[in-house]
């Protein structure tokens, strides 16, 4: 059945099309940010078109209009940088940079959609970004002896940029981290075998199959318990529940707790996670 405008979401499903953790979404939803039905149990439900028409709001709270039409307007990679940096300054931290690019990332691709600007320019100003964060990533310092994190894409279909801004919230914690694209988890469980990785991270797409992630880490995970690496499983993918060592960061906080709590057993007995 097509999913229209009128579909209803629960707060899970709304939190990932917009990714922010269920939390806050419900806080939103108190603040009047987003519109809210109620189920006859009391269940919060959302309209897909109140979901989008909340997106063009927190995108406009962000500042994203400017940073969309620098992207738009194909201005250089420096001055995009620029404007990132200075968000950054404004935001108060890189994961707050990451959830403001989402909304950015989504005005920009309704354009394409609407046919207001042609798909070759929402490429070009999605390429642009990708550009000026792996740039800001890149001239981030790395702690001695830093974490080596592997970021890759398990899903053809997932656009690059995702994967760059994970990479960018390992990059901020001073870790060595390095986003290698879309790749066949055979490849990545002989990377890992090597012992080249300490922490590897997986990001797919929701329309990733539950079938082809199990397959997915039937290879990987057991390639990181013998290798002693973390398996972080990022985005909102419908990813299964995995057994240690991997752990599930479907948004930008929960990725952000997760390095928080590993940079714990580093900072006191210099392990890695």
């Amino acid at each position: 059945m097509p999913r229209g405008a009128d579909e209803h979401l629960t707060s899970t499903e709304a939190a990932r099309l917009l990714g922010v953790s269920a939390a806050t979404i419900k806080r939103w939803s108190d603040e009047g940010v987003i519109s809210t039905v109620r189920t006859p149990g009391g269940h919060r439900r959302f309209r897909r078109l109140d979901v989008s028409l909340a997106a063009e709001r927190l995108f406009t709270r962000t500042g994203g209009p400017e940073l969309a039409e620098l992207l738009l307007s194909r201005r250089t990679v420096l001055e995009i940088q620029a404007h990132i940096l200075s968000e950054r300054a404004r935001l108060g931290s890189w994961a707050a940079v990451v959830d403001a690019c989402t909304p950015v990332l989504m005005a920009v691709s309704a354009r394409g959609r609407s046919g207001a600007v042609p798909y070759l320019t929402i490429a070009i100003a999605r390429q642009l970004l990708q550009d000026a964060l792996s740039r800001c990533a890149d001239e981030m310092p790395t702690l001695p002896d830093a974490p080596r994190v592997l970021v890759a894409a398990v899903d053809g279909e997932l656009p690059e940029i995702d994967p760059t801004l994970v990479r960018l919230c390992f990059r901020a914690a001073s870790w060595t981290a390095w986003s290698v694209g879309h790749r066949e988890p055979s490849e990545l469980s002989s990377f890992v075998a090597s012992g080249a990785a300490d922490v590897v991270t997986l990001c797919a797409g929701v329309t990733r199959s539950r079938a082809s992630l199990d397959a997915v880490l039937a290879s990987v995970l057991p390639a990181c318990s013998r290798a002693g690496a973390s398996l972080v499983l990022a985005g909102v993918a419908p990813w299964p529940s995995p057994p240690p060592p991997a752990v599930i960061a479907r948004t930008t906080a929960e990725l952000q707790a997760w390095i928080e709590a590993a940079k714990q057993p580093a900072t006191a007995n210099g392990a890695r996670p």
